[in-house]
């Protein structure tokens, strides 16, 4: 093949070829100056290669635990684009009497389609590597941000990442990041923001913490994290944290992040935010639940590193 596409490249180039007055040039040097056609193939097919080996990168968390400024300081990298929150079910956006031209799952489901759930998962899919083939084609990274809370932290949960089962056999690669914070903190966050809410019965549900630190724990045997990364950490040296990101996910680090990443506005962005990363005070109604010694803390508290006592 290489023998022919030589022999084909020297044919065109000793050809006069004229262009008509408003053509195209008139000979392939005008096209592509000095390279040869077998190097135009080769870069054809590196470019083909690249999109299709290049991995999947995912964005995991419970809610109240940091993510959004996580998802911030990643999109503010250089070529970094962020899908924040991807889900292919939401009971927060109900198909009916909604008015949402450009979303067909949503359509698919207002119109009562047969096996919808099965189409929805499927249309998300397609979409989500359509996306991803198309970012990475003109040199571009994308991030997805799963929407956890849906999978680990409603009463009818899961408790499995629906993203990583649905992309995982779709891909070459995929490399799950999570982040994690101090499950009292963001315990006692999620319950003042009334994030355990039941959209079935319309109705906040109740949950123990016992409850909570169980699907923690049970969200972490789930997703098999190539890093696991702490808020905490985040708050004290964020250069450090977001590089190590960037390490795992092969992504290029700029300190720029530092500076610009409030510019970003995404969902989920429930916090109390602010242009400066810095600590906090803790929420007075999180001290119960650093007190507590039951088994599921205990053992989440080990696994993660934290402290058991403030």
């Amino acid at each position: 093949m290489q023998a022919e596409l030589t022999a084909t490249t020297a044919l065109l180039t000793d050809q006069d070829y004229r262009s008509k007055p408003a053509g195209p040039p008139a000979t392939l040097r005008d096209l592509y100056g000095s390279r040869s056609l077998l190097e135009i193939c080769a870069d054809v097919r590196e470019q083909a290669a690249a999109s299709l080996g290049e991995p999947v990168r995912t964005l995991h968390h419970f809610a109240c635990a940091g993510g959004t400024l996580f998802a911030k300081l990643i999109a503010s990298l250089p070529n970094v684009f962020v899908l924040s929150e991807v889900h292919p079910h939401s009971m927060q956006n109900p198909a009916a009497k909604k008015f949402a031209p450009s979303d067909i799952s949503l359509l698919c489901q207002a119109a009562g389609l047969p096996e919808v759930s099965d189409l929805t998962e499927r249309l998300f899919v397609d979409a989500l590597l359509s996306a991803h083939e198309w970012t990475t084609r003109r040199g571009g990274r994308l991030i997805l941000r799963d929407h956890t809370h849906s999978d680990f932290c409603i009463p009818a949960s899961a408790g499995e990442s629906l993203l990583l089962k649905l992309i995982g056999p779709r891909c070459n690669r995929v490399i799950p990041v999570v982040t994690v914070r101090h499950p009292a903190d963001s315990f006692a966050s999620a319950k003042m923001c009334e994030f355990f809410y039941d959209h079935e019965a319309k109705a906040p549900y109740d949950i123990s913490f016992e409850t909570y630190c169980d699907r923690y724990n049970q969200f972490l045997d789930a997703v098999d994290a190539q890093l696991v990364v702490k808020y905490e950490d985040l708050i004290s040296d964020p250069a450090a944290t977001l590089s190590q990101i960037c390490d795992v996910w092969s992504l290029e680090y700029d300190e720029m992040a530092l500076e610009i990443f409030s510019q970003f506005q995404f969902s989920g962005d429930s916090g109390r935010s602010g242009e400066v990363i810095a600590d906090r005070p803790p929420r007075p109604e999180s001290e119960q639940y650093w007190q507590s010694d039951a088994d599921s803390y205990v053992r989440l508290i080990s696994r993660l590193d934290y402290s058991l006592r403030r």
